[in-house]
């Protein structure tokens, strides 16, 4: 495994901007996810990191040393496609092999490593299968195993999951994740799924227009975005303007249209300043209308109820037409247009 560091890198396709001073580090056996809408640039820096795009400007270091001049084969990186890119003609055993052989590794070597390889990704029994006699979630396996075998120093994954459905892609998160800490190998995972991101990544670089605008840690990402479109991206979100009315030690009070609301993360902002809170559906307790306060409470209906197994989205309206989501576990006891008090911290509020 090695250390990864991007700096200020710029790539331009005619007029048009699309890497914009992107710097970055990943340390040794660190797992970061690109996360960020389609189009943002995440898939093109994977490609400048694996030498199929090279930049106008700036730099890629691996293991300390820059590799712009290096050849994609020389870079020693594994590369999983989001269509996982196998030989239909190979055998699974031939599809990981691959890249040893293209080497010139002994064949004594190349067996035993692939044999090795299907151990680690639970595919033993299955070498001499080809592609289509496979399951989505089995060739996912395959094509990483054939990004693995080679030994690289960094592995790189452009939307892995992608091409499964929701709960074959819920299993192969659980066998990435494990895959990925048996080999404590450094990796890029370039995703625009939030749940994928946040459920894989030791941290999260968030892209939009070509700009890395924010990275952290996945809890403090979601718990506590410094912005509000990352804070919008990164799940559910309820997010309402307003103007701050006060600001008392460490709390600020908001005017939201006929009601009040206090922050307890205001971010520097001055009393009379025009901004957006955000609080996420999950932060929020919901009862009737009579059920008794903490710091901030708020009388609405209920203009909407979705249920999704789990859990349902309760679309509470206020006077002056604004709503907001809560998120309930399990079918709650509610009906439209039931009057309900919906309740939440200071702490749960973020100021943008």
């Amino acid at each position: 495994m090695a250390r990864i560091e991007l700096t200020g890198l710029e790539y331009r396709v005619g007029v048009t901007r699309i890497l914009n001073d992107v710097s970055l580090a990943v340390e040794e056996g660190e797992c970061l996810a690109l996360l960020g809408p389609s189009g943002c640039g995440k898939t093109t820096t994977l490609r400048v990191i694996a030498g199929f795009v090279t930049p106008d400007s700036g730099d890629v270091c691996i293991g300390g040393a820059s590799v712009l001049a290096l050849r994609p084969h020389r870079r020693n990186v594994g590369l999983v496609f989001q269509d996982y890119a196998l030989f239909p003609h190979l055998t699974v055993a031939e599809n990981i092999a691959y890249g040893l052989v293209r080497r010139r590794v002994p064949r004594e070597a190349i067996s035993r490593q692939v044999g090795a390889m299907l151990e680690t990704v639970r595919l033993t029994g299955m070498e001499r299968r080809r592609p289509q006699e496979l399951s989505g979630g089995q060739r996912q396996r395959v094509a990483l195993a054939r990004a693995l075998v080679i030994k690289p120093d960094v592995l790189l994954l452009d939307e892995p999951l992608g091409a499964l459905d929701r709960i074959l892609r819920d299993q192969m998160q659980v066998e990435l994740k494990r895959i990925r800490r048996d080999l404590g190998i450094t990796t890029i995972i370039v995703t625009h799924d939030q749940e994928e991101a946040l459920s894989l990544a030791d941290r999260i670089a968030v892209m939009f227009d070509g700009r890395i605008v924010e990275s952290g840690a996945p809890e403090h990402l979601y718990a506590r975005p410094e912005t509000r479109a990352v804070m919008a991206f990164l799940g559910a979100s309820n997010i309402v303007e307003g103007r701050i009315e006060a600001i008392v030690g460490d709390v600020a009070t908001v005017r939201v249209g006929d009601f009040a609301v206090r922050a307890g993360h205001w971010g520097g902002k001055n009393a009379g300043d025009a901004v957006q809170i955000g609080i996420r559906p999950e932060a929020i307790t919901i009862g009737p209308a009579d059920s008794g306060s903490v710091e901030n409470t708020l009388a609405g209906s209920v203009d909407e109820l979705v249920y999704k197994g789990p859990h349902t989205e309760v679309y509470v309206r206020f006077p002056g037409g604004r709503d907001m989501i809560v998120r309930v576990q399990g079918r709650p006891a509610l009906a439209k247009g039931s009057v309900v008090t919906i309740r939440f911290a200071l702490e749960d509020v973020l100021v943008f």
